[in-house]
């Protein structure tokens, strides 16, 4: 399989000890971002990965996963833990997607923040690069419409710096224990910081 077999086999696995060890088997429609091996036509799977791991002639990467509790404040001492470890994101929401959701976030670097939204994505590094990174991005034209604002101009050189620079510092070690969070469409009214 690809990414996305890697991905669901990660949900599954709850031994930090149990190595998974992915092979793209289709390169051709399969980025296979996350696969340790591209097969192709050419391959010999004998040579190229079996003998490496048989002789230890490899480097493992760890990579982070998200155990999630959610604590329903609505009853008393109720903690309810998603029973599955997450390789990139998790996203919640509410299941009604036409309803905004009201979330408390509390983090040690902002406190405590309440707020209504369309949904929470919470991201691993190994995320970082997937859909933390879409939903986080600063175009170009946002970038030059901020900085016009500001009263400061920049060649068509310089934004792409800028906006290159600010899309990347979202991008961290697949291996950190860091978790980043994104706040889906904040409803921007009096619930907003509450």
């Amino acid at each position: 399989g690809g990414d996305g077999t890697v991905l669901e086999t990660a949900l599954w696995i709850h031994m930090d000890t149990l190595p998974v060890i992915a092979v793209n088997t289709d390169p051709v429609l399969s980025s296979g971002f996350l696969c340790s091996y591209k097969y192709n036509e050419s391959s010999s799977i004998e040579k190229e990965l079996l003998e490496p791991l048989k002789f230890g002639a490899f480097s493992w990467l760890m990579r982070a996963r998200i155990d999630l509790s959610i604590d329903d404040k609505n009853q008393l001492d109720a903690m309810l833990r998603v029973p599955r470890f997450a390789l990139n994101e998790m996203f919640f929401a509410e299941a009604d997607a036409s309803r905004p959701t009201v979330h408390e976030t509390t983090t040690p670097h902002s406190g405590t923040l309440v707020q209504r939204s369309s949904g929470v994505i919470v991201s691993t590094g190994t995320g970082s690069t997937a859909w933390m990174s879409s939903a986080s991005m600063v175009s170009k034209p946002d970038i030059n419409r901020i900085l016009s604002a500001a009263g400061l101009h920049l060649s068509d050189e310089g934004l792409d710096r800028v906006t290159t620079r600010v899309n990347s510092d979202c991008v961290y070690s697949p291996s950190s224990t860091e978790l980043q969070y994104f706040v889906r469409e904040p409803v921007m009214n009096g619930w907003y910081g509450r």
